[in-house]
């Protein structure tokens, strides 16, 4: 009977208590990843310090350093690489790890017990998805904090310290056709030692010039009302004796001290430090900007660009690798566990393949960079979608 008018009673029906969302064997299965994640990484970077150290031990060793300087500077040395060694092996290594864990799902008959409760073969395996896509926000993470602020001591060679002065090649700047060179970079300070910056007539200047000397020459980049280039100390000749048009008064421009004069030049530090591969260590953001305001050669620009579309398809290709291997590995009316994963391997191994050579037909202009960048994904997407019918229900 209603309690109160207009009331109806209660079925005698038992309560649907709320799904959890991220239930108990996610949090085991997402584990049990991360555990594989870390395991895997910790192999390849012992792999790669054991066999790179010993291959160049004498690099490492300066006179009069002891054993514990050595380890010292081997230690800061791989400490700074484990970054670069992550953003290199992370996204193998995470499709890698789910691989292996459906595979020890699979082996020690976890598996079937779910599905005989009617979980669906793509519910088990969401966590692995979400531990790829932490593992591609990592990368993220790392390839736009961390590299950017550690790309010189990334660039050296073994033993290099940032405050180590580093040989370079001289080059144009490409906007204002400045050559730039000197004796050596110093990365720690980003500076030019003995600099000297020869400018163009009669682009800059009326007539002959001297090239400007200076004793260093540091790099500064734009902030605020400041635009990008460099500060010349002590810089000979001084500004009052040079020869500039109306264009070269925009591009040198004489400071307040009387003594040095800064140089409005689109060339950057690490474009003169390694002009073919510094961009990247770039973050995305100073990609873009070097992408749209170019200052090297066009095959350099091309690479920069398929560059940037490799980091923006990187994750989406990361999740569609994780869906190519969980019906490939839980394969229905296939119960050989190492067929299976060879299989998944062969697989996964042509998909990479094609993801290689597009980037190379992409850097080398032979195909269009978007085209090269998301042919991969539009091949690997469909055949995910049309594995899914193989799997275990």
């Amino acid at each position: 009977m209603p309690s109160r008018p207009g009331e109806f009673p209660r079925l005698g029906l038992p309560s649907e208590a709320p799904h959890p969302v991220w239930t108990t064997f996610d949090r085991y299965l997402f584990g049990r990843y991360c555990y594989t994640c870390v395991i895997f990484f910790a192999a390849v970077l012992g792999l790669f310090v054991v066999v790179d150290g010993f291959t160049n031990l004498d690099a490492f060793q300066q006179k009069g350093e002891g054993t514990i300087a050595l380890m010292t500077r081997m230690g800061t040395h791989y400490l700074y690489q484990s970054s670069l060694i992550f953003e290199m092996v992370g996204p193998s290594l995470a499709v890698i790890s789910a691989m292996v864990v459906l595979a020890m799902l699979l082996k020690h008959h976890e598996f079937y017990a779910l599905l005989s409760i009617g979980v669906p073969t793509y519910r088990v395996a969401l966590s692995l998805v979400v531990g790829v896509l932490v593992v591609n926000g990592l990368l993220i993470a790392n390839q736009e904090l961390v590299i950017p602020r550690i790309s010189h001591h990334l660039q050296g060679t073994h033993g290099d310290m940032a405050h180590d002065a580093r040989h370079f090649d001289p080059q144009y700047d490409a906007r204002t056709w400045v050559f730039v060179s000197g004796t050596e970079l110093v990365p720690s300070k980003r500076q030019i030692q003995e600099a000297s910056f020869m400018l163009p007539m009669p682009q800059l200047v009326t007539d002959f010039q001297e090239p400007i000397r200076a004793g260093y020459a540091a790099y500064y980049p734009a902030q605020g009302n400041r635009p990008a280039g460099w500060l010349l100390k002590d810089a000979q000749p001084g500004f009052e004796t040079l020869k500039l048009t109306e264009a070269g008064r925009k591009v040198v421009l004489p400071h307040k001290n009387g003594r040095d004069l800064f140089l409005k030049l689109g060339l950057t530090f690490d474009q003169l430090q390694n002009r073919n591969t510094g961009f990247r260590y770039l973050s995305t953001g100073d990609l873009i900007d070097r992408i749209q305001h170019p200052t090297s050669q066009a095959s350099s620009t091309q690479a920069q660009v398929m560059h940037l579309h490799s980091r923006l398809t990187r994750p989406i290709l990361a999740v569609i690798s994780v869906l190519l291997v969980i019906p490939l590995v839980l394969r229905k009316e296939q119960d050989s566990l190492v067929a299976n994963v060879a299989t998944c391997t062969l697989v996964l191994a042509l998909l990479l393949g094609i993801a290689q050579g597009m980037d190379f037909l992409g850097q080398s202009a032979l195909v269009r960079p978007e085209l090269a960048a998301w042919t991969p994904i539009l091949i690997g997407g469909p055949l995910a979608g049309w594995l899914s019918a193989i799997a275990r229900t």
